[in-house]
């Protein structure tokens, strides 16, 4: 293993490199290795017309977890990020990548057959610079389950979204509201 300087992280120095790479889809992780072996069996058994590489950011590398997952599913790259929370995951796998296009997914998403195919055939529309997915619940059980159904700006159902100029301008329609709360301390 090496760290790369001043970032925290370390990377495996097995790394595989995908100069060939269009697409990187990146995936953070922390012990959670059934979810994961899960994805990756999915993601492994598509066939996408072009090069794809798969960057899993394990962001409890202590546990061993997510290695012995990883080491199932050759050519998957692990990368190992030491400082706690998704988004230095995220950002770790993000650095390690070597695709033109990036796909990020979390590690418990059960990605469908042609799952992969779908998002890149959305960048043959020039004007397309991001693609999200649907976050459809897996149950509705919580209070922040049902806050997040509730709230979710990212549109129902299968129909696309188009996020233009007068989707944002709306967006406040859709958001969480939020309200300004003023405090007087006495002094």
């Amino acid at each position: 293993m090496h760290e790369k300087k001043g970032m925290g992280l370390t990377e495996p120095s097995h790394l595989t490199v995908h100069p060939a790479a269009v697409a990187s889809i990146i995936i953070p992780t922390y012990d959670r290795p059934d979810d994961l072996r899960e994805c990756l069996a999915n993601l492994t058994q598509q066939t996408p017309p072009v090069p794809v590489e798969i960057v899993i950011a394990d962001n409890h590398p202590e546990s061993g977890q997510t290695a012995a997952v990883v080491a199932a599913f050759p050519g998957v790259v692990l990368v190992e990020e030491t400082r706690a929370g998704i988004s230095y995951a995220r950002n770790a796998a993000i650095l390690a990548a070597t695709g033109r296009l990036l796909i990020a997914i979390d590690d418990d998403v059960i990605p469908p057959p042609g799952f992969i195919d779908c998002v890149l055939a959305q960048f043959d529309d020039p004007e397309v610079d991001v693609v999200t997915g649907n976050v459809i619940p897996f149950k509705l059980e919580t209070d922040a389950e049902k806050l997040f159904e509730k709230y979710n700006p990212l549109g129902r159902g299968h129909d696309p979204v188009k996020f233009d100029a007068a989707w944002f301008r709306s967006f406040h329609l859709r958001s969480v509201p939020a309200h300004k709360v003023s405090v007087a301390i006495d002094g």
